[in-house]
């Protein structure tokens, strides 16, 4: 695997993105069956969120700096599009 040559950057943001989605999809299913698990869920979505956050102040500077500049400068899109589809095999 190439997980390795991946900037840190997309594995955190990929980790948050699947927690918001997983979560999201609970909260359909929580509105549909049991509405009391609805704050419960809320909770579990924010918190999700903020473990994300806090993953990424928890890098050690110089790789913080990487990605935030990764974020901020050259902005997601254009970097999702320059990384090389080899990356994504096995």
């Amino acid at each position: 695997m190439y997980i390795r040559h991946l900037p840190l950057c997309f594995l955190v943001l990929a980790l948050a993105l699947v927690l918001a989605l997983a979560l999201a999809l609970a909260l359909a299913l929580a509105l549909a069956l049991v509405p009391a698990l609805v704050p419960a869920l809320v909770l579990a979505l924010v918190l999700a969120l903020v473990l994300a956050l806090v993953l990424v102040l928890a890098l050690p500077p110089s790789r913080r700096d990487n990605f935030q500049e990764s974020l901020g400068k050259k902005g997601l899109l254009s970097l999702l599009s320059k990384t090389s589809p080899e990356a994504f095999h096995a």
